[in-house]
This record gives C-alpha cells, structure tokens and sequence, in this order.
C-alpha cells in the first residue's frame, strides 16, 4: 500500500487536526493556530501556528510559541539552552529573541521549517507534525527549571 503523494496545503495540515480532534483558529493569512491554556508542568502557555509559508506557500512551517518571558538576568541561561537544545534534539529548533538591549524580557521560539514542493503524503505530514509538538512540549518539560 503505498500513500498518494499530495501537493502541501492548509487543507492537509486541517486533516491532520480533525483526526486528532484538535480545535484551532484560523488567521486572515489562513494559517492554523492551537492555544494551549496554562500547563503547570511547563508553567506557561503553548500557541502552535501551523502555516503555508514561502513564495508558493509551499513551505511547511511550524512555530511554537510561549508566553512565558525570560529576565534579562537569565538571558545567558536562555541562549545556552537553546544552543545545547539544538545540539541534542532534532527538532524544532530552538531561538532566544529580545526586540532590543534595552528590553527587560526576551522569549524563547520554537520552529520546524520543510519545504514540500515536491508535495507529501498524508500519514508523513501527520507523522513530522505530531513530533513536532511533541519536540516543543519536551523542549519547555526539560528546560523548566531554568527559567
């Protein structure tokens, strides 16, 4: 049985989100959002985009993002994390962001970019999103205790 080879759309990232019984919002750009509540395992929030990104809308990128703000004071901290995560783990890839120096916050940004122009099938869509969120959920349960 060999799976039927799709072009990437939003339609097959929705596919993957009604099997798994997942509500989500949609963005005016068509993009899926998940909004976690408050998990006090990780002591923050989770937004999951699942996007169609790129010039053909052809680049599967997932973003995790956290509401959890990193003080300047653990700024160092955060950079090594992220840069041992990456070392470690596949995916997603882990980036510390601050807008400026003179911010007293930054965040932690979780990511999985691929591009799909040669299309996919659905069970490996499914497959790279569900380890995806997982990947970010052990990310923020191993790094925790650091922030």
């Amino acid at each position: 049985d060999n799976p039927i080879v799709y072009s990437f759309d939003r339609e097959m990232i929705k596919t993957y989100l009604k099997k798994h019984e997942i509500k989500y919002l949609q963005d005016s750009e068509g993009d899926l959002i998940i909004k976690y509540g408050y998990d006090e395992d990780i002591d923050c929030e989770l937004t999951i985009y699942l996007m169609a990104s790129g010039k053909n809308q052809n680049v599967y990128s997932i973003s995790i993002r956290s509401n959890k703000r990193i003080n300047k004071e653990k700024w160092h901290d955060a950079i090594i994390v992220c840069n041992q995560w990456n070392l470690e783990s596949r995916w997603p890839t882990a980036s510390f962001f601050i807008r400026n120096k003179e911010d007293k916050y930054g965040y932690i940004f979780l990511e999985y970019h691929l591009d799909l122009d040669a299309g996919i099938h659905q069970q490996l869509l499914d497959n790279i999103t569900s380890q995806v969120i997982s990947g970010g959920y052990k990310f923020w349960y191993a790094t925790n205790k650091y922030f």
